[in-house]
This record gives C-alpha cells, sequence and structure tokens, in this order.
C-alpha cells in the first residue's frame, strides 16, 4: 500500500474556496512539489478577493508554518528551487511572513515562474 501524504485545510471554507477556482498549472506543479519534499501541508487561505490571492486561475495560497521546525529554511528551499519571474528577480515564490500568532509562508506563481531543480 502506497503512504499517503498529508495535506489538510485549516477550515471548510479554505477548502471551498480553493475549490471554486481552477488553480493556475504552476500553482498545481508547486504544490505538489510542496507535498511531496515537506510533507504535511496545512492549507490556510486560497482565494479571497484582494491583491493576487483574488487572482484566477489561482496563483497564490498560504500554508501553516508552525508545522515546520524552521520555517524560514522552507521559505529558503522553494526559492532556491523556484524562480517567481526572471525578468523581476526581487518578487520570491515564498514569503515567511505575518504578526506574532499570524506567521504563514505565502506562495506565489506567475505566468513565468520557473523550477530550477
Amino acid at each position: 500500500m502506497k503512504e499517503l501524504i498529508p495535506f489538510q485545510f485549516k477550515t471548510l471554507n479554505v477548502l471551498s474556496k480553493a475549490l471554486e477556482h481552477p488553480w493556475h498549472p504552476i500553482l498545481i506543479a508547486l504544490h505538489k512539489w510542496m507535498v511531496v519534499r515537506h510533507q504535511h501541508i496545512i492549507m490556510t487561505s486560497s482565494w479571497r478577493p484582494d491583491g493576487i490571492h483574488s487572482m484566477i486561475p489561482l496563483r497564490a495560497e498560504d500554508i501553516r508554518s508552525w508545522v515546520f521546525p524552521n520555517p524560514t529554511e522552507v521559505e529558503a528551499d522553494i526559492n532556491q528551487h523556484w524562480t517567481y519571474d526572471p525578468e523581476r528577480s526581487r518578487y520570491k515564490v515564498a514569503l515567511f511572513h505575518g504578526e506574532k500568532g499570524h506567521k504563514h509562508i505565502h506562495l506565489q506563481v506567475h505566468d513565468r515562474t520557473e523550477y530550477k531543480g
């Protein structure tokens, strides 16, 4: 039997919002890479009516950071393997941010996002 990979949603509302809209194919690829590489993923936000989270197909999601022993290492690992937009290197695929109990890892992709291997 194959091993199950844990993937959860913070709430049913987050699940609903994630399923209501199509996902950008690069976000799907990034998400699959994250699940395989970093195992336990909990999505805390997907579509919402502001900023990059409002784009359709979905180009951004937030994931819980406290499930990782060192979230800054996860952020660095993602950005080492993925380039948001080669023409705009100041933007990153992963951003670990937030205030106190609301820290999370924001994931975002662009049409030109590339997997570097």
